[in-house]
């Protein structure tokens, strides 16, 4: 507001969300909790205007196996000797880390893995993201499946705080065993 030079004292309220200053006068950032924000500025107790914006959700992360350092490519097939850990990896989308890099930080903090023999499971194991299976894979047959369902993920914000994430329950991978 250069018209007001020396007389503008901003103060914000948010609707929608929440925020907090920033460096310099002005300058607010706002963590939204819907689809959509309304900001008001007012300089000395005086409303300037709001303005309404949408949010766009935070988009689900694509989930990758490893084992041993390794990607296994789960739409092949894992072959014997099957592993006996795997690493579970979920890679943010790449335009959310180009626009906000500190948000783009995921991590599975529960998840099962399932050994399928048909179309029933035989045996699970559970844990975050590094999951022991040998238990699986031992008695596992070829033709069986490994079903890993990642059923909660946090994401490291910005701040460095653990934010529980939308996508919990959503990622889920099928490898056949060879």
């Amino acid at each position: 507001m250069p018209a007001l030079g020396a007389d503008y004292k901003p103060s914000f309220s948010v609707s929608g969300g929440s925020h907090f200053a920033g460096g310099n006068i002005g300058d607010i950032t706002i963590v939204p909790s819907g689809t959509e924000v309304a900001v008001t500025v007012s300089s000395n107790g005086s409303v300037i205007g709001t303005e309404k914006f949408k949010v766009r959700p935070v988009p689900k992360p694509a989930m990758k196996v490893f084992s041993n350092g390794r990607e296994l490519d789960v739409k092949r097939g894992i072959s014997a000797p099957y592993p006996n850990s795997i690493e579970i990896r979920l890679v943010p989308d790449e335009g959310f880390v180009n626009l906000l890099p500190k948000d783009a930080r995921f991590k599975a903090t529960s998840t099962t893995v399932y050994l399928v023999r048909g179309s029933r499971p035989v045996n699970q194991v559970s844990g975050d993201d590094r999951i022991g299976i040998s238990g699986l894979t031992g008695q596992a047959r070829p033709g069986d499946r490994l079903v890993i369902e990642v059923k909660d993920v946090k994401r490291l914000n910005f701040r460095g705080q653990m934010v529980e994430s939308a996508v919990a329950g959503s990622p889920i991978q099928s490898a056949n065993l060879n």
